[in-house]
């Protein structure tokens, strides 16, 4: 793993498969678990830098249970420079102002750390995210009074000579580690149960690692069996983190026309106790394969169902639905007139029309990674209200009480 792939920046996106290979293997290299006590951990606090060193205040047990002013250190720029550090990453350290030491060894840390510093000192607050000195004391005196077991995920650069260690996070003693190269062995299996398997594309952060597969031979049994007006590709998303961000989800997914996907069924390994592969596996075949044929059932039910007024119908849609909370307020209220614009009087609508209007939404909001991901969810469950009672009250005239 390369320097540059330890900063809190750094942030990969890909269709090459093979380049993804490689990207996870490094990660899982450069990654191990060191089993930490918390009141052994020396925190150091960035306090300032000139153009030689990196002025630190120190804090550790003997300082905060004996309430002595933190001495005072400091650590040469050059030093830390021979072992591969860069002017991105003294950037990246000046953003965390934050450095541990463990058993003699200094690690460097991640400014997203701080959400587990607080919590292996049963801490929260937004207060947390900011890596004052003052955060630093009172998180060595919890250390030190209340002391517990945890983990380090500690990622190194081997492939620029493996002497800078970073901690990207700080889980309980329970966290149980899932190698990134899990991934590939559920891609393996997919290959061999679903025929001819794509990578649609792939996303890699130090957070977490993303892979959209696709299988076209699926989607073509699909379009054979229940003739839709439109491609529905079936496929499944792959998530991992190392680093508490998410579990390990497997994620059975549609993509409609361009890169319109909604998210169906699921399934989710959190990092803590037993894990087998061979569970996973059990659990796609159970919880992800099924999901491949109630969409397209569902979409030929709606295909039979006429919607007379189809402008009524959307603002039900939307009174009915989460979409609010996904949107807010502002954008919810611009879009359902948009969406309502769209439909031409002239024109005869069946709910298929309508539930394939509302999938399409996660691609208009492709730059907002977390609005697009709440949308896929919202986009799978469309198809699957209730349209009939639906369509029912949409078609009543409404009755205007006179003043």
């Amino acid at each position: 793993m390369k320097t540059n792939m330890l900063l809190d920046t750094w942030d990969e996106t890909g269709t090459d498969i093979e380049t993804f290979k490689e990207y996870v293997a490094l990660i899982d290299e450069a990654t191990r678990i060191v089993p930490i006590e918390t009141n052994d951990l020396t925190l150091f606090a960035v306090i300032g830098a000139t153009d030689t060193h990196i002025r630190l205040l120190t804090y550790d047990e003997e300082q905060t249970m004996r309430r002595i002013v933190p001495p005072a250190s400091q650590m040469k720029i050059s030093s830390i420079m021979d072992k591969g550090v860069t002017e991105e990453f003294l950037k990246d350290i000046m953003n965390s102002k934050l450095l541990l030491r463990h058993e003699g060894a200094v690690y460097f840390t991640s400014s997203g750390l701080a959400r587990d510093l607080g919590a292996r000192a049963q801490l929260s607050g937004n207060g947390l995210n900011f890596p004052t000195p003052e955060r630093a004391a009172f998180l060595a005196h919890r250390y030190s009074a209340d002391p517990c077991r945890a983990n380090f995920v500690v990622r190194s650069n081997l492939s620029d000579g493996g002497r800078l260690h970073k901690v990207f996070a700080l889980p309980s003693s329970t966290y149980r580690y899932i190698p990134q190269s899990t991934i590939l062995d559920v891609m393996e299996y997919l290959e061999a149960e679903m025929g001819t398997t794509e990578c649609n594309h792939w996303h890699i952060s130090p957070t977490i690692t993303q892979l959209w597969l696709e299988f076209p031979d699926k989607a073509k049994d699909i379009a054979r069996t229940y003739a839709l007006p439109d491609d529905m590709i079936p496929g499944v998303l792959l998530e991992t983190s190392d680093t508490c961000d998410c579990a390990f989800k497997v994620i059975a997914t549609w993509r409609l026309r361009t890169r319109n996907y909604s998210r169906h069924n699921s399934f989710e390994k959190e990092h803590k106790g037993k894990f087998l592969v061979e569970d996973i596996m059990t659990a796609v075949k159970d919880h992800i394969f099924t999901a491949y044929t109630k969409l397209p059932q569902r979409l030929c039910d709606l295909l039979c169902m006429d919607v007379p007024n189809p402008v009524d119908l959307i603002d039900l849609i939307f009174e009915r639905t989460d979409i609010t909370g996904i949107l807010g307020k502002r954008r919810t209220k611009q879009l359902l007139p948009l969406l309502q614009a769209e439909i031409n009087p002239k024109a005869s609508y069946t709910a298929y029309d309508i539930a394939l209007r509302f999938m399409e939404l996660p691609g208009q909001f492709e730059s907002e990674a977390s609005v697009r991901d709440d949308l896929e969810v919202f986009a799978a469950k469309v198809p699957f209200l209730d349209f009939e009672s639906l369509i029912t009250k949409a078609a009543k005239p409404m009755v205007l009480i006179p003043a």
